[in-house]
């Protein structure tokens, strides 16, 4: 991928190096191969993830062309390091108990609907509850995130939805226990 100073992208070209092996010389050799077609001097950087190969291969053509910078990839390091945080107890922890809520309203279409509600009547910005998704780093925050924006939203459409449950349910016991009532009169009679 080649970005330009005014922001475009081009793909320059896709090659398949699955029976090469991806040594720095070889990814370097690749990278320079690149780099003479287009022009050595229209480059500034070479971004690309931390590997020790991708890193040795930077090194290289920025030891040959000191104007070309050796760039990490800062989403892919993000990327790496949210991964190691989940993995602790604590915060691991948070996201499953933050994954519990975000699945209750998302499976009961009643309290997803008092939810909405709830999220409308008190202005809430942002939209609803966004789930985790493992393999999407950014969701650990957004998921998190979106539970905060909405506590008073979750909190009052709970009290909702049980205060509902809680009325169905007694009217449920008296409609059986007058039921169990008819029965047992019609029974001693």
């Amino acid at each position: 991928m080649i970005i330009t100073s005014d922001g475009k992208e081009y793909v320059h070209s896709l090659k398949n190096f699955s029976k090469n092996m991806h040594t720095g010389d070889f990814l370097s050799s690749e990278l320079l191969r690149v780099l003479n077609e287009i022009g050595v001097d229209k480059f500034s950087a070479i971004v690309s993830d931390h590997a020790a190969n991708i890193v040795l291969a930077k090194r290289l053509i920025a030891d040959k062309y000191p104007h070309i910078i050796p760039v990490r990839c800062i989403a892919h390091h993000i990327n790496l390091l949210t991964n190691d945080i989940m993995k602790l107890n604590w915060s691991s922890k948070i996201i499953k108990d933050c994954k519990k809520v975000v699945k209750y309203f998302r499976k009961s279409h009643a309290a997803h609907e008092y939810l909405q509600e709830e999220i409308a009547n008190f202005n809430i910005v942002g939209g609803s509850l966004k789930q985790y998704v493992k393999t999407c780093w950014t969701t650990a925050f957004d998921c998190t995130n979106s539970i905060i924006r909405c506590q008073m939203a979750i909190k009052h459409a709970n009290i909702c939805f049980f205060y509902l449950i809680y009325v169905f349910i007694i009217i449920y016991l008296l409609y059986f226990n007058i039921k169990s009532i008819f029965i047992y009169i019609f029974l001693v009679s």
